[in-house]
């Protein structure tokens, strides 16, 4: 079985905005794939052993046939690297904010950043301006979010920790959603 890189985080930050019982079990593959370095460079990897006890219907959602090609990707992917430390950086607050019992802050997180995945792989310039609706989306939750978090998000956004909380700070300028 081959799973899905993109694929995976997707599923995961949907299923956080949607506060799905997969929630803790996706975070955990996440993870996993995250650590796997051949997923750096290859949009679909092998399922790795740890998680071949998962169940049948969830890895359906994240994994793919055989690859025909073994698609190695080379070459300047900036983009690619600021979404997977994104992807590294959110998944100890999707651990640590159900924990405290803060859902919204999961389901923020989830819709904020359930449109990153298919960037990963992009040769494109990450478009900040595009993305300003979904950091408004995270805006009320700020102080909640780890440090590691929000500093990721800002080298995201190409934005200073103080421009970004003069943003949160303007009067209807966050999202109240959820």
């Amino acid at each position: 079985m081959w799973l899905n890189v993109s694929g995976v985080l997707y599923r995961t930050m949907q299923s956080c905005r949607h506060s799905l019982d997969t929630t803790p079990t996706l975070v955990l593959v996440a993870r996993t794939v995250l650590a796997d370095p051949a997923a750096r460079r290859q949009p679909v990897i092998p399922l790795p052993t740890s998680l071949t006890g998962l169940p049948p219907a969830l890895l359906e959602q994240v994994s793919v046939p055989a690859p025909v090609l073994d698609t190695v990707l080379e070459g300047d992917y900036r983009t690619g690297n600021l979404v997977w430390a994104v992807g590294e950086a959110v998944l100890p607050d999707l651990e640590r904010c159900p924990a405290a019992n803060e859902i919204l802050v999961v389901r923020a997180l989830g819709y904020a950043l359930h449109v990153l995945p298919r960037q990963l792989y992009s040769r494109a310039a990450f478009d900040s301006a595009a993305f300003t609706f979904n950091l408004s989306i995270v805006g009320p939750h700020w102080t909640r979010l780890s440090q590691t978090l929000r500093t990721t998000l800002c080298d995201l956004m190409r934005m200073t920790p103080d421009d970004v909380e003069h943003l949160i700070a303007t009067p209807g300028w966050c999202t109240n959603w959820g």
